[in-house]
C-alpha cells in the first residue's frame, strides 16, 4: 500500500510514500490513486473510537456526536460520521464545510480513495507514543492524543516515553490491515453539469446522425458489386428503414445519401438544439437520445434537487405545448434523475 501524509489542513501537498521511497509532492499531480491511504491530520479528520452496539446507523451516528459534544465540541450540528468498512469501532467525523473542502481537492480524481487519521495511523503503525514533525500522537487512558510539541512540554507528562520519528521511517511496505474509510470523490453536479457535458451532447447528436450515414455509404460502397441482386439490397436498404416501400432501390439509396449529407440543415436536428438548448436555461442535462423512425423522437435526461423542481419543469414544459411524458425516475442521495420522451 501507498502513502500520502497531507503536511497541513489545506490538503495542498505531502509526503508520497512508495517503494520505499518518499517525496514531498501537490497532490495535484497526483493522478493515479489505487492503493493509496491518504493521511489527513486528525485537526480536519477526527478519528473517534466507539462500542456502542446499535444497528441503526442514525441512532449509532448520533451517539458518536454525542460523546464528541461531551468535550465541547461548538459545531456538532455541522459534524458528519464516517464509517470503517474494516472496523466495527472506529470512526471519523468532519464537519461539512471540511467534507466539501475534502470533495473540492480530490474533484480530479473522481473515484473512491481511501482516508485515515494521522493520529489513528501512527498508533496502528508503531504502536507507540511517537512525534512527527511538530506533533506528539499518545495514548491517554483509553483515548488517543494529538498535541503540538510546544503543547505537550507544557503536559506534566514525564513519564510518557516519545519516540522521535522521521519521514525515512515511515519507508516501508504497510499492511492492508489498517483502518480506513473509503470516501467516494466523485462530484455528481460537476460530471452533470450542462456547461461541462455539452459537447459530449451535441456529440451524440452528430454520433446518431453519422452512424445512418456510415450505414447508407455501406449500402453505396456494395451497391456496385451486386447491383444484380435487388433483392439483398432491398432487404439491407428495409433494415435501417422498415417504414418505407421500395419502388426503386438504386433512386432511393442516391436520394438518401444526399438528403443524410444535408442533414445538419434539416428541421429535425433544428428542432433537437433548440430544445435542448431552451431545456439547458432551466435544469442540467446528462444525456440525450434521439430515435429516428416514423415518429420521432427524443430522450432526455435531467437532473433535479428534488420532486418540486422536477414537477415545475414538467409544467413549464407542457405549458409550451410540448410533448413531453416521463419514461423513468431514479432517486440517488438528494438529487433526482428523471428520463423524459419528447415528440418532435
Amino acid at each position: 500500500m501507498k502513502i500520502f501524509i497531507f503536511t497541513n489542513t489545506t490538503l495542498d501537498s505531502g509526503y508520497f510514500i512508495s517503494g520505499g521511497k518518499n517525496k514531498l509532492v501537490n497532490l495535484s499531480t497526483l493522478k493515479d490513486c489505487d492503493d493509496v491511504l491518504f493521511v489527513l491530520p486528525n485537526e480536519f479528520l477526527g478519528y473517534i473510537k466507539h462500542t456502542a452496539e446499535l444497528k441503526n446507523k442514525k441512532n449509532l451516528h448520533a451517539s458518536i456526536i454525542n460523546s464528541i459534544n461531551a468535550i465541547g465540541i461548538k459545531d456538532q450540528t455541522e459534524l458528519k460520521v464516517l464509517e470503517c468498512g474494516n472496523s466495527n469501532e472506529s470512526f471519523f467525523t468532519i464537519t461539512r464545510n471540511k467534507l466539501e473542502t475534502l470533495k473540492d481537492k480530490f474533484k480530479h480524481i473522481d473515484s473512491k480513495i481511501r482516508i485515515t487519521s494521522d493520529l489513528l495511523f501512527f498508533r496502528e503503525l508503531f504502536k507507540q507514543n511517537i512525534s512527527f514533525n511538530e506533533s506528539v500522537f499518545y495514548e491517554e487512558g483509553n483515548s488517543l492524543v494529538k498535541l503540538t510539541k510546544r503543547a505537550f512540554n507544557l503536559l506534566d507528562k514525564a513519564d510518557k516515553k516519545i519516540s522521535h520519528k522521521k519521514i525515512n521511517e515511515l519507508n516501508l511496505e504497510v499492511s492492508e490491515k489498517l483502518t480506513f474509510h473509503e470516501f467516494d470523490s466523485l462530484n455528481i453536479q460537476n460530471i452533470f453539469s450542462f456547461s461541462a457535458s455539452k459537447k459530449f451532447i451535441y456529440a451524440g447528436i452528430s454520433l446518431v446522425l453519422l452512424l445512418n450515414l456510415i450505414g447508407l455509404f455501406n449500402i453505396f460502397s456494395n451497391w456496385n458489386q451486386v447491383k444484380e441482386m435487388d433483392q439483398t439490397l432491398s432487404e439491407l436498404y428495409l433494415s435501417i428503414y422498415p417504414d418505407e416501400k421500395i419502388n426503386s432501390i438504386n433512386k432511393q439509396i442516391i436520394k438518401k445519401i444526399n438528403l443524410l449529407q444535408n442533414q445538419s440543415n434539416s428541421t429535425t436536428v433544428i428542432k433537437i438544439k433548440e430544445l435542448i438548448l431552451r431545456i439547458s436555461k432551466t435544469t442540467k442535462v446528462i444525456e440525450i437520445s434521439y430515435k429516428n423512425s416514423s415518429k420521432d423522437t427524443l430522450n432526455i435526461k435531467c437532473l433535479f434537487k428534488n420532486k418540486t423542481e422536477e414537477e415545475a419543469f414538467i409544467a413549464q414544459q407542457q405549458k409550451n405545448n410540448k410533448r413531453v411524458s416521463v419514461i423513468n425516475r431514479t432517486n440517488s442521495k438528494d438529487l433526482l434523475l428523471t428520463e423524459f420522451n419528447y415528440e418532435l
